[in-house]
This record gives C-alpha cells, structure tokens and sequence, in this order.
C-alpha cells in the first residue's frame, strides 16, 4: 500500500526511558519518548517559565537503532530526531481497539546544545561505511576539492526542434 502526505516532524528534547530489543531475525529496534518542554512568557511578571511536558513517543529500526545503542544514548540523553509521524492501531490485551500516535525516526542524533559529542564512522557486514550519500559522491582523494572540470564541447550542437540559440558561442541557460 503507497501512503503520501505523510507527516514529516523533527523533534528536539530529552529522551525518556529507551528500550532495546532484537526480533528473531536479528533487527534491532529502539522504543523511547523525547519530551518537548515548552517555555511560557508569564503575562505578569514578563518572565520566560516552564510550561506543559509534550511526550512524544519514538521508534527507531535496524542500523539507526543499533547506532543509538552504540552512541550509549539513555535516558535523560538531549536528542533531535527527524522522521514521519504515524497513526498505528492495535488490540489491547482485552481486546480492545486502541490508537497510538509514533515518530518513527529516520535520523537521530545527539544535541550538542548543551553537551559535546565524539563522531565514530562505523562499517557493518550491511554495507554502511559511515559516509552520507553526498560524501559517496564525492571524487576519491580530498573532499573538499572542487569538482573535475567538464571538457569544452568541440562539435556545435544538434537542434531539433528547429531553433537555434541565438549566439551559438554564449552557453545557454
């Protein structure tokens, strides 16, 4: 089934109490809620005051929830987390329908807002090496280096919708 219109949502607050676990076919999961904490002007005092706690509830999979448990994120762990919030229906042990409401995580990672954080790239039997698809893309060698330049087209152009440019010598846009 294709779903569209899907809720994309980045949260940013304290992680709660994150549970582990690993299916019988080895893929690990991680459950956990990040508290938004919201700030509230006081209209009496002008004064900036904590306001309600908003529990957003998380799941992450695979080698994103491995990487949380490898980074030692645990409660109390300030993280930003980016992925789609989704409706999930299911039965209660008493058979009852019930309704949840979940982030799953696409990315996490840690805040340095208020702490630091140490990069490791890792490499898995799966594939990933640590690099984003911008750095895969990237030429080998220095990646900060510019890109080859594209070699000067010698042959003057094929125009077949009958127009030409009007000053074949001017790139066109």
């Amino acid at each position: 089934m294709a779903t569209i219109n899907l809720i994309h949502m980045t949260v940013t607050g304290n992680a709660g109490q994150i549970e582990y676990r690993t299916n019988r076919e080895g893929t690990t999961f991680a459950s956990f809620s990040i508290a938004q904490n919201a700030r509230v002007q006081n209209q009496q005092t002008g004064q900036w005051e904590d306001g309600a706690t908003t529990w957003i509830r998380c799941t992450a999979a695979g080698p994103l929830a491995e990487h949380m448990r490898a980074s030692g994120f645990t409660k109390g762990t300030r993280l930003v987390v980016t992925g789609t919030y989704q409706q999930r229906d299911y039965q209660d042990q008493n058979g009852a329908k019930r309704t949840t409401y979940e982030l799953h995580a696409e990315d996490v990672a840690a805040s340095v807002r208020y702490a630091t954080a140490t990069v490791t790239k890792t490499q898995t039997a799966q594939g990933f090496t640590g690099r984003s698809q911008i750095q895969t893309a990237m030429p080998a060698g220095n990646a900060w280096s510019q890109p080859a330049p594209q070699p000067q087209q010698t042959t003057q152009p094929t125009y077949t919708d009958g127009f030409a440019p009007a000053n074949p010598q001017q790139p066109t846009i």
